[in-house]
């Protein structure tokens, strides 16, 4: 199908192309079964379309067999694509010069092929290593390589094309990849990884061990792919044949039953057929404040069981997530027709209040704080509390009652962390709602979680400015 220019490169890419696309007996050794599927599944969709067999065998050139005769040529192949509707494949290279473009031309037909100016390279030659995330290319500045077995690739890029938000602290060379359900925290250099989730509502941390540590490589920051896209929620798969990390998944929060959540978070107005829902700024959801309108034809149901909800059941305080119909109006509150709205417990509601930590046995010891710290949610620090502000703090914590309904996930805020003289370790974080504080750590050794009904300390939670 592919016309090529000259012998010696039809040779060539007959080998490459039985290697990869056929798989013969001697290479099929050195390939997983879950590899082979992913690469039949992959041929089975292209087989009997022309165009996107000829992408296929064209990026087996240019990606895999010969990625060093490209850069010898002093250029980058950006991305190939297939423009059925004019039936040829573009081929992106950056710089893009006269030149450049007859190097490539030289090699495929001019009739099957059109080069382009590209953007950036998706692809970069040194290891020939390629990052594909749901089955998309991903450009990277600098190339991804292998240590210990272990693929780094640079930070920032493939965590923002997964949807996380990244920090970078340039004096303790420290970096931080966030999520609404997750942080991840870590030194370059070091092997241990803080981890922050949501479980539950309640916020767990634990340090795991890195078998490689994050480093920097030409000023970039390079991690463990795998370790870090795992720790997020997504499936990662290593393809031998082609050097491909391949990842797969989206964001928890950021999507309910395959559907992308626009908002999330408290309704704190009502008027006839239109709530104004409010959250704190959060990462995933795009709109921290929206004009909800619904009508007959939007879905409204409970969010833990999927039943049907009666709109005139709304409360103010109420919690929900709301899938938005179509386009919204571009305004501060935007404005948007709900497509499906999913109901959480009444925050108010007297069945959800329960004892206060004191009433339960479970009081923190005032006597024995040690410090108590005031983060970002990112985990910068904010302040460290005075005597004074720590007893009033805490007492209000130790009598205030505590909620035991349902809320949403949602990593938003600040948080807090109490250290005892024991080093015992107590945080406060927030799931986006000004009357609830989430605990979770020990004291004296026995695991304490809670979510607490403080609008006080909730506040500075969700705060922007000191306390």
């Amino acid at each position: 199908m592919l016309k090529w220019k000259g012998n010696k490169a039809l040779m060539v890419f007959i080998c490459i192309a039985i290697t990869v696309c056929v798989a013969s007996p001697a290479f099929a050794t050195d390939i997983s079964s879950d590899e082979q599927a992913r690469i039949d599944q992959r041929l089975e969709e292209i087989e009997g379309n022309e165009l996107l067999e000829l992408q296929w065998e064209i990026d087996q050139y240019l990606f895999i067999s010969h990625p060093e005769d490209i850069a010898d040529a002093g250029f980058t192949v950006t991305h190939t694509s297939a423009k059925e509707d004019e039936n040829y494949v573009e081929i992106g290279i950056t710089p893009f010069t006269e030149d450049n473009a007859d190097f490539i031309y030289q090699i495929f037909s001019r009739d099957q092929i059109k080069v382009v100016e590209g953007e950036q390279a998706v692809l970069l030659p040194d290891k020939g290593i390629i990052i594909q995330i749901n089955d998309k290319l991903v450009p990277t500045d600098v190339a991804p390589f292998i240590e210990e077995d272990r693929t780094l690739v640079p930070l920032r890029g493939i965590m923002e094309s997964l949807g996380a938000l990244v920090t970078w602290e340039e004096e303790s060379q420290a970096v931080g990849v966030y999520t609404d359900n997750i942080s991840i925290e870590f030194v370059i250099g070091s092997d241990l990884a803080k981890v922050r989730k949501s479980i539950n509502g309640i916020s767990v941390e634990e340090n795991l061990s890195l078998e490689v540590p994050a480093r920097i490589v030409q000023s970039r920051t390079f991690i463990p792919i795998r370790f870090v896209a795992e720790s997020l929620g997504f499936d990662v798969d290593w393809l031998k044949d082609t050097k491909t990390v391949a990842i797969d998944g989206t964001l928890p929060d950021q999507y309910q039953g395959g559907v992308k959540i626009d908002i999330a978070g408290n309704i704190s107005e009502i008027n006839l057929n239109t709530i104004l829902v409010e959250s704190a700024v959060t990462i995933g959801t795009q709109y921290d404040k929206a004009y909800v309108s619904f009508d007959k034809d939007t879905i409204i149901v409970n969010g833990n069981t999927e039943e049907g909800f009666n709109s005139r059941d709304f409360v103010e305080g109420m919690m929900v997530k709301v899938v938005f119909d179509g386009p919204v109006k571009e305004s501060y509150p935007v404005q948007a027709k709900a497509e499906k709205i999913m109901v959480y417990e009444n925050i108010s509601s007297e069945e959800n209040i329960g004892p206060s930590l004191e009433e339960m046995g479970l009081a923190i010891p005032v006597e024995k704080v040690k410090e108590m710290t005031l983060y970002t949610l990112r985990q910068e620090k904010i302040k460290t509390f005075s005597s004074d502000e720590i007893n009033e703090i805490i007492s209000s914590l130790n009598t205030s009652p505590t909620f035991t309904g349902a809320h949403i996930l949602m990593l938003a805020g600040n948080s807090i962390k109490i250290t005892m003289e024991n080093d015992d370790t107590i945080q406060f974080s927030s799931f986006g709602s000004k009357e609830h504080v989430v605990l979770s750590g020990q004291i004296d050794g026995k695991t304490i979680t809670a979510c607490i009904i403080s609008p006080k300390v909730g506040t500075i939670l969700l705060s922007d400015t000191e306390f």
